[in-house]
């Protein structure tokens, strides 16, 4: 039993008399150095990993944040044309159906300024093919100018008017809509969408105002005239 208790000592001590030896050799040196190189790199490795997630997360976040803040003044300024556009339309309307009173064409001319205004003010401009005229804001304006050109040159009627606007309007506001779409993961995405929905609702209740002051004013006229 001594006997067996001497030989496993002489092992360990042999054993690490031979670690003792390989640690003060060369290669000893490196592996020790490559050891203690690994034990402090991989904490640093754990840091860069984190800090790339962190560095894209936050990248993510600023680019959400900026794409919600342009979809937001787009709309803005989207809407702003939108009831400019609804303006001009039952102020023409209302010029057309009153047989070209001058006092309605005064107020007619201040719509169209204040539309004119609304187009050039938009920062961003969502080309489209179809119609062709939405090229640009450029091509839109003058779209525009040219049924203004026509309302002093052509027997246009009330509803060809409200048409003329309203295929405009539908196309802002689907631009509206399908910005709102883009931006679902904000916390207030309900309230853009409601805020959709209410622009959608006060277009076709202009169509209807319009379409009504029109018949209104000629109504007045006919009573004036003593047609019943």
């Amino acid at each position: 039993m001594e006997e067996r208790n001497s030989n496993f000592v002489g092992v360990r001590t042999t054993l690490g008399h031979l670690c003792a030896e390989r640690d003060t050799t060369r290669s000893g040196k490196r592996c020790s150095s490559l050891r203690i190189v690994c034990i402090a790199i991989i904490p640093c490795l754990v840091l860069i990993v984190q800090s790339g997630i962190k560095l894209h997360t936050d990248v993510q976040s600023l680019y959400d944040s900026q794409t919600m803040k342009d979809t937001i003044q787009l709309s803005l300024e989207i809407t702003n044309l939108v009831h400019r556009i609804q303006t001009e339309r039952g102020t023409t309307v209302l010029y057309i159906g009153s047989k070209g009173d001058p006092e309605i064409f005064t107020r007619l001319t201040l719509s169209y300024k204040s539309t004119d205004e609304a187009i050039l003010s938009i920062t961003i401009w969502n080309s489209m093919d179809t119609p062709d005229y939405f090229m640009s804001k450029t091509s839109f304006h003058d779209h525009i100018k040219n049924f203004r050109h026509l309302l002093d040159h052509s027997n246009l009627t009330v509803f060809d008017a409200v048409e003329f606007y309203s295929k405009d309007n539908e196309i802002f506001i689907y631009w509206i809509g399908n910005a709102v779409r883009h931006v679902q993961k904000v916390a207030f995405w309900t309230h853009l969408v409601t805020y959709h929905m209410l622009i959608v609702s006060k277009e076709q209740t202009g169509i209807e105002r319009a379409l009504g002051s029109a018949f209104h004013v000629q109504g007045k006229k006919m009573r004036k005239r003593g047609i019943r």
